[in-house]
């Protein structure tokens, strides 16, 4: 299978997974935030089909909390691809029948089908199996190589589609037809090994898959059960039989009750059951509200003492919300307006304390200078986004103990007295680290003009420069 790592399915957009879990948000390119929402990649970022991939999702959504909602969109594009169940053609169904295993330890060979016609028995059918090498070629299309599950009480078929567990009782590894037999050999687990030593399970139950007219044309994987007859009735009627009391198939009753809730042709049974309940938890939701208004209304309240339903202004509507605030079933409007400024506070508060931790961690790493403290709280205050940008920009300044740049030029005491009237600490400090004169720069700075010569060096910089 080619390896997709997860800095390619972030890039994948989601219509390349088979299911995206609720309560995430688009970003800016369509795709799903968090990527964790997003289930079982099945298409590459050209949205082609990936078969391995496929394989890989539906062998591991019986196991997945997302199963059940991914597996319409997977069992579709098995169907494309054509692989799994659907390796032949389309128009096959699935079926159970059943034989009784032989007592003591569990058979290395145990019979699956009979060749030639298979009885079955809720009378359904008939089936056939008249082409077993085409069954056995069929089957290994499937690309199993770990073998054909045997499951408990076909949980594969039941539980796992409803994100059950469906444990292997053993795993079919070789097929052949013998004595008018249709047999599997059989890799046991312990657990399987046990059950069946212990009669606790008697029969063996495999599912395959038959065309409209009842051929066999694969096996698809098999189960050790002790009711035979029902899971058989339960499977096959998953497909084209009617339902016991009515002339409508499963099948008619599934598409129609996906149409009544608006759900699409593909819906599992699951989704079904999901928009059921949805519908009827609004159902009971908008009566509840209907039963607390009336029963606010038949309560009283503040404009209506007596709960006399002839007093002036009774029926209007702010008489009604005085009445369920008094009950406690609104916040007015004031209590609402006072709850938003306090959490307005809390969040600028909260601003302001990230800001203050990110700008004081700026100044000790030497990203910042101490006298861009007040600008930096703002800008982190306003946009804690694009100053964080703006931080991984800046060089890392080497300031030593006394916030001044390692090996900057002491500020000469000759004349900070005078231009400290006009400069501020910090004009002096950087004036000192450049080299610039305090002087000429506070004479600059007092005619209202910036621009400094850069021929009025200090001397101190003058006399440093000539030793070079």
């Amino acid at each position: 299978m080619a390896q997709w790592t997860a800095a390619y399915m972030d890039r994948l957009p989601d219509s390349s997974f088979a299911y995206i879990a609720p309560g995430g948000k688009r970003d800016d390119t369509g795709r799903t935030k968090p990527r964790s929402k997003r289930h079982f990649p099945i298409r590459d970022k050209e949205g082609k089909l990936d078969a391995d991939h496929v394989r890989d999702a539906l062998s591991r959504a019986p196991q997945s909390p997302f199963g059940k909602r991914a597996m319409p969109k997977l069992q579709a594009a098995a169907k494309e691809l054509k692989i799994g169940e659907y390796a032949e053609d389309k128009g096959t169904n699935s079926a159970a029948a059943c034989s009784v295993l032989p007592e003591g330890n569990p058979p290395e060979w145990i019979e699956l089908l009979p060749i030639g016609e298979i009885p079955t028995r809720d009378g359904r059918g008939p089936y056939k199996l008249s082409d077993p090498d085409a069954v056995i070629k069929a089957t290994h299309a499937l690309d199993m190589s770990a073998g054909i599950p045997i499951d408990y009480d076909h949980a594969t078929d039941f539980a796992a589609p409803k994100g059950g567990p469906a444990p292997a009782a053993g795993w079919i590894v070789e097929l052949k037809a013998e004595g008018g037999k249709f047999l599997g050999r059989v890799n046991w687990t312990e657990a399987g090994a046990q059950a069946v030593a212990s009669k606790e399970y008697r029969y063996i139950s495999p599912v395959f898959n038959y065309d409209k007219s009842g051929n066999v044309v694969r096996l698809l994987r098999a189960a050790l059960t002790n009711n035979p007859n029902l899971y058989m009735t339960a499977i096959s009627s998953r497909s084209e039989a009617p339902m016991a009391g009515s002339t409508m198939s499963a099948d008619e009753f599934k598409n129609r009750m996906s149409e009544v809730h608006g759900l699409s042709a593909d819906a599992s049974h699951e989704d079904i059951l999901d928009a059921a309940r949805d519908r009827k938890t609004a159902h009971d939701k908008h009566h509840k509200s209907v039963d607390d208004a009336r029963a606010c209304e038949d309560a009283g309240g503040p404009e209506d003492p007596d709960g006399d339903d002839d007093a002036p202004g009774e029926n209007n509507e702010e008489a009604m919300v005085a009445r369920m605030i008094a009950a406690g079933k609104v916040v007015s409007h004031d209590a609402h307006a006072k709850l938003v400024g306090e959490v307005s506070e809390l969040k600028a508060a909260r601003t302001r304390e990230r800001a203050e931790h990110l700008v004081d961690d700026a100044i000790r790493g030497g990203r910042l200078i101490p006298a861009q403290r007040d600008w930096g709280l703002a800008y982190a205050s306003r946009d804690e986004k694009s100053f964080g940008e703006f931080l991984s920009k800046q060089p890392r300044l080497n300031l030593g103990a006394d916030g001044r740049l390692a090996g900057a030029l002491p500020v000469s005491t000759t004349n900070v007295s005078s231009a400290a009237q006009v400069l501020t600490a910090s004009e002096i400090a950087v004036c000192s680290e450049m080299g610039i004169d305090l002087e000429a720069f506070a004479a600059q700075k007092n005619a209202g003009g910036l621009l400094i010569d850069p021929t009025r060096r200090s001397a101190k910089t003058t006399k440093a420069e000539a030793s070079k």
